[in-house]
């Protein structure tokens, strides 16, 4: 029998206060209050207004219908509510049950929402049977355990906590609820009693960790239909699937943007990098001072904000600094340690909790688990069934999926309105783990393999739509992956038809130094591979040489794929061959040698590629100052590329128009063409294009001394540069850059030049006149400024410093002036020589 001593209305505020984790400051802000006003109602010197009780009993989940005896408590017009209190002396007899839930040591970071709807729930009472379900590690123990705290005084018989994990079997539940409500030597059927014993109570019932015992499930349904007063809240990794169940999804913790840029005091704003911020502190907080806030957004994405992981990650900030934690994530995620010694058992490593999950699966579930592993990022229903009926009926595979997904270990997310599926990166690499201890590990690969081909296959009429890149970056991850298992397996036909269908994609999308990586090894051992694959593979490999600068590289590879083609008698690809030779040599500055290349490629090749044909022979016009010639040949091949309906190509050649118009001082059409570029190029990616416009569309704003406006464009351009690692790129940005500062920042501007003329140093090719011209002007201007000797020891600083140091300088001084001293600078600082 439960006992009693009523606390007063003050201390009954407090206590609740402390059991929902929340400070004076964050109740006071829910209830519309000043902080100092609770403090006086908490110490019994303030009586609060009924509407601020009204308030206080929503915030402190108070039942609807105890609201109004709530207040009247409040007002000092009645005594305390039993039903606020627990069960009053005299209740109904029956076995004691304990209600001494205490709240948790740590606060619920980050579940605020969650608690307060389950806390709703609980109260309401119109939902009698409620499972938390979710991914080992996400948090629902720790969520089920302070929602029973904050409740328990709101159910006259308290709340009990029955923790499944340590029962083998189902059939030992009914033992441990009995237990749990102190019914001990039974006399009749052990059912009955409980059944008897619950119909007794007005009872919170909380049972932990049911995916192991899930047949269960139905004395639960059992229990909420034979006791009316009593609510089960239950937690497992799956659903229990029995009627009046009310299912709460628990997921990761919220997450910053991976491009983020935030403050330290911005990451408390995320769930996942405050809760992991807290957790430091309590381990190492010197370690805090010395992370930058990229570097713990990168560690709680790489742990996909899971709270379990998150916790254990924290562990190790006493043995590795910030970018070495980051390292060591990435190289050995499932092995995190450092939990409490005083947590589950299953809960001290992740290693541990992932091994739960996966033991409680059928041999059919777990070998479903791990074929899926070998999926990246998210995927449709039809690709995950797609992949699991290479090696079981299709009927079983879609049944596999509906099962991993109940047990939360794929997870469901809509995109574009597209459901999708995938797996947390925890989970991923626990089950790539245990696919490679598998004797078939290989045979998941190569049906992986199957159906990346046959997807390529389906998607490659559609090459000139956003639709067929954003489709293949889909599974670009795992591809990359794929390519190299591939060749160490000597399967090189394989990984060469995987190359073949993704270099367009690898070359529109930006990844050129990752394509080298790839197929370089490849051609290596391209003898074995068809004449026109070894043609194919070859060519590509230089144009990606091309496209970082590496010409010597460049050239060796389109002449071996030439010398292939002239074998096989292969016009088009001979074209081809001589179509980026004549790139190359243009680029090196041999105009003469690049015009014979391109004469003998339109003889080859004019029938099936006249669009890039008109485009090259547009760009040797441009760089020989004719550019009449030159807009003709580009305007042609828009016209070409607008007929195919081929997007990519559109914005390029209305770039390359925009580039003619600005070295004739057309600036209104320049800019009109560079805006018709973007508005198509923010429906697709095409960074080296992107960049490209963003850095006239910079430069169009610093001829018109518009500071603020240059200053984004010139950054997207240098950020994407950077990400496509183009020497020539990077300089074109930078130089621009040293323009702009010329107008604030003399000596910063001297920094950059001096780091460009290096960066130039180690670019081939000649550089257009007028480039060299405007450089020319910027040097007399800031000389003027500085003074000679000042402006060449500045010079001599910029080529001393690394690029990450040079670029995080940019970065940091222009991000210093605000708008309105950028414009006003502009009138008053822009020399009339940089305007000309």
């Amino acid at each position: 029998m439960h006992t009693h001593t009523a606390p007063a209305f003050h201390q009954w505020i407090k206590q609740r206060r402390q059991q929902l984790d929340l400070t004076q400051e964050t109740l006071a802000e829910r209830i519309g209050c000043a902080a100092s006003t609770l403090r006086k109602i908490e110490a019994g010197s303030r009586q609060a207004s009924r509407a601020l009780l009204r308030r206080f009993a929503s915030t402190l989940a108070v039942a609807p219908e105890h609201t109004e005896a709530f207040i009247s408590w409040g007002r000092g017009n009645r005594l305390a509510p039993a039903a606020l209190l627990g069960p009053a002396a005299g209740a109904a007899a029956a076995p004691a049950v304990s209600s001494a839930l205490q709240p948790s040591l740590w606060p619920t970071i980050g579940r605020e929402a969650e608690l307060r709807q389950l806390c709703d729930l609980l109260s309401e009472r119109r939902q009698r049977l409620i499972t938390l379900t979710g991914p080992a590690g996400v948090g629902k123990t720790h969520l089920a355990l302070a929602a029973a705290a904050a409740m328990q005084t709101a159910f006259r018989d308290g709340a009990i906590v029955v923790d499944a994990t340590s029962i083998p079997s189902s059939q030992l539940l009914l033992p441990l609820i009995a237990g749990q409500l102190g019914i001990t030597n039974p006399s009749a059927v052990l059912q009955d009693l409980v059944l008897h014993a619950c119909a007794q109570r007005e009872l919170l019932l909380v049972v932990d960790n049911m995916e192991h015992v899930l047949d269960a499930s139905t004395l639960l349904a059992t229990i909420v239909a034979a006791a009316p007063a009593v609510v089960v809240l239950a937690t497992s990794q799956a659903a229990l699937r029995v009627r009046g169940e009310l299912r709460l999804r628990i997921k990761p913790l919220c997450l910053p943007h991976a491009q983020a840029q935030l403050s330290p005091d911005a990451l408390a704003q995320f769930a996942a990098t405050a809760l992991f911020c807290e957790r430091v502190r309590a381990v190492n907080a010197a370690w805090l001072d010395a992370a930058a806030p990229a570097t713990i957004t990168a560690i709680c994405r790489r742990l996909d904000g899971l709270p379990l992981a998150l916790e254990l990650a924290a562990g190790y900030t006493s043995l590795f600094m910030p970018e070495e934690l980051l390292a060591h994530l990435d190289a050995a995620l499932p092995d995190l340690r450092q939990g409490h010694r005083d947590a589950p058992w299953r809960q001290q490593t992740l290693q541990r909790a992932l091994e739960w999950s996966y033991n409680h699966l059928s041999a059919t579930e777990q070998t479903a688990l791990l074929r899926l592993a070998v999926l990246h990022a998210a995927w449709s229903r039809e690709w995950g069934q797609q992949l699991l009926a290479q090696s079981m009926p299709e009927h079983a595979a879609l049944e596999l999926l509906s099962a991993l997904e109940q047990k939360s270990l794929i997870e469901q997310r809509t995109d574009a309105d597209v459901v999708r599926f995938r797996m947390l990166a925890v989970v991923r690499e626990f089950a790539l783990r245990k696919l490679a201890e598998q004797p078939w590990a290989h045979s998941a690969y190569a049906d992986y393999s199957r159906c990346l081909l046959q997807l390529a296959k389906q998607i490659a009429p559609h090459e000139h739509t956003d639709w067929w890149g954003r489709r293949l970056k889909q599974e670009h991850a795992t591809v990359r992956a794929l390519i190299p298992l591939s060749i160490a397996a000597n399967q090189i036909d394989q990984a060469a038809q995987m190359a073949q269908t993704l270099t367009a994609f690898w070359f529109r999308y930006g990844f050129w130094a990752e394509a080298i990586t790839l197929l370089a090894p490849i051609c290596a051992q391209s003898e074995q591979l068809a004449l026109e694959q070894r043609i194919y593979l070859w060519r590509w490999l230089g144009h990606f040489h091309y496209s970082l600068d590496q010409l010597p590289a460049a050239e060796a590879c389109v002449q071996r794929s030439l010398a292939l083609a002239l074998e096989s008698n292969a016009e088009h690809s001979i074209g081809a061959a001589y179509n980026a030779l004549a790139l190359i040599n243009h680029q090196r500055g041999d105009l003469k040698q690049a015009q014979h290349y391109l004469d003998q490629s339109e003889r080859c090749a004019a029938a099936s590629a006249p669009s890039l044909i008109f485009t090259n022979r547009g760009s040797f016009y441009e760089s020989a100052g004719a550019y009449a010639q030159a807009q003709a040949c580009y305007q042609r091949a828009l016209e070409l590329d607008r007929a195919q309906q081929n997007q990519w190509c559109i914005s390029n050649n209305l770039a390359n128009l925009a580039s003619v118009a600005l070295k004739q001082q057309q600036l209104q059409q320049a800019e009109a063409l560079c805006r018709q570029a973007m508005t198509i190029l923010e429906q697709l990616e095409h960074p080296a294009v992107q960049a490209d416009v963003a850095r006239m569309l910079g430069q169009l704003a610093l001829k018109q001394h518009d500071l603020a406006g240059a200053r984004p464009w010139l950054q997207q351009a240098l950020n994407t540069s950077c990400a496509l690692n183009s020497v020539w790129m990077i300089a074109a940005a930078l130089e621009l850059w040293a323009t702009w500062f010329g107008h604030v920042e003399p000596a910063t501007a001297a920094h950059i030049l001096g780091h460009v003329r290096l960066l130039y140093a180690h670019t081939p090719g000649q550089r257009p006149p007028a480039a060299q011209q405007d450089e020319l002007q910027l040097e007399h201007m800031l000389s003027d400024t500085l003074g000679k000797r000042a402006f060449h020891t500045a010079l001599l600083v910029g080529q001393s410093m690394r690029l990450s140091d040079l670029l995080e300088q940019v970065a940091t001084h222009a991000a210093a002036y605000p708008e309105a001293a950028l414009r006003s600078m502009a009138v008053t600082l822009a020399p009339q020589s940089l305007a000309r």
